[in-house]
């Protein structure tokens, strides 16, 4: 089966905040998605989410290392992206302490599957059927109370602690990458955000917003989401990235 597939998106700055520090990267040569949300403040945040975004796009897309599975290079890419930040905020005292989330989606058209390396609390999602499917694993303080059992799912949203990660993208020297992969269908879609959308909406109300989607219509959604963003005060940036996957007739 041969595939095609067509990227869109939009990264809006939100209602509260007077600079944007989420990246967003749509590469479709390549069929890479990259959501990074940065932290640390002006200008470690925009400096860390566009760095780390960078490296794990040229990373995904040389020709080095092609041999290896996409799984690996994903989890590579986001290391080294890792290091590359890390470094930086040493060598400037003025980006001391900043970071970023990460989530890449990246296709193997050979095989037909797709990868999503991820770190951080922005999310990957596969739109399939009508049916809306969260892939990634928010890394936050929220997230392990919730499965521990110590708060139920409903309460999380409004908790105090729900914006606090606690695994980002060159905070420490080393991060640990999760990566998921699975088989890619045409009709497929793909949905990376940050949490400046993910954190005002639940997955029921993304599924339903996501009705009627189509190849040629990414970006207008995208732009719709982001409008729901900021009808409940888009208090952070809200970045939105798809990848639409079709057969090649």
């Amino acid at each position: 089966m041969t595939l095609r597939w067509l990227a869109g998106g939009v990264s809006d700055t939100g209602l509260r905040r007077d600079h944007n520090e989420d990246t967003l990267v749509l590469d479709q040569t390549e069929g890479v998605v990259i959501v990074a949300d940065g932290m640390g403040g002006r200008p470690g945040g925009e400096y860390a989410s566009a760095l780390a975004a960078q490296v794990v796009q040229t990373h995904l897309s040389s020709s080095e290392g092609v041999e290896a599975e996409l799984s690996d290079r994903m989890a590579e890419a986001v290391s080294l992206a890792n290091l590359e930040v890390w470094n930086a905020s040493i060598a400037d005292p003025a980006r001391e302490g900043m970071g970023t989330t990460v989530t890449a989606l990246a296709l193997n058209p050979d095989s037909a599957r797709w990868i999503i390396g991820h770190v951080g609390d922005s999310r990957g999602y596969l739109f399939r059927e009508g049916k809306l499917q969260r892939i990634t694993r928010d890394h936050t303080v929220v997230q392990d109370l919730v499965e521990s059992g110590a708060i139920s799912a409903e309460a999380s949203a409004d908790h105090p602690l729900s914006h606090l990660i606690n695994r980002a993208v060159g905070t420490e020297g080393t991060v640990n990458v999760d990566v998921f992969q699975g088989d890619v269908l045409p009709g497929d879609f793909f949905l990376l955000c940050s949490d400046g959308l993910a954190g005002l909406m639940t997955d029921d109300e993304l599924e339903d917003a996501l009705q009627g989607l189509t190849v040629t219509g990414l970006d207008e959604k995208a732009a719709e989401l982001v409008a729901l963003a900021h009808e409940r005060g888009a208090p952070d940036n809200v970045t939105v990235g798809f990848l639409a996957v079709e057969a090649v007739v």
